[in-house]
């Protein structure tokens, strides 16, 4: 697998300095066409593969190994932040997410908690270290 040294042509489009080639961005849905994804998913929920370090690295490398692109987007959910706040999220197979407690009045907001967990990233933080080492052996 090719990881994008400091000086890539990613970096660069960043950069917003010319590169050899138009930068595309594309999105993925490993689930629709990667066997590798569809494998780890029927063994590990959305919830846990985004909190696990290990899983997260993995999916989010799998499509850069396969398609041998200049980067790629942390495998993570969009809905992770309602759980800090005091919400109960689950996904439920074939519906996907349910919040048990949903926000319906204004003592619901007002019940909503604001502040900067530190615990809801202590999952998070070990990504990019694991996702480097991980990157780092397949060169």
């Amino acid at each position: 697998m090719r990881v994008a040294p400091m000086t890539s042509r990613f970096l660069d489009a960043c950069r917003r300095r010319p590169t050899d080639v138009r930068p595309v961005w594309f999105m993925r849905q490993a689930g629709r066409y990667m066997k590798e994804y569809r494998q780890i998913r029927d063994r590990h929920g959305i919830l846990e593969i985004c909190k696990r370090p290990d899983l997260a690295a993995t999916v989010t490398l799998q499509p850069v190994e396969m398609l041998d692109v200049d980067a790629a987007i942390i495998f993570a959910d969009l809905l992770l932040p309602v759980e800090p706040m005091g919400l109960k999220l689950r996904y439920e197979k074939g519906e996907g997410p349910k919040i048990a407690n949903p926000v319906r009045t204004t003592d619901d907001v007002d019940s909503l908690s604001t502040a900067i967990p530190t615990t809801w990233v202590t999952w998070a933080r070990p990504f990019s270290r694991w996702s480097a080492r991980s990157a780092a052996r397949c060169r």
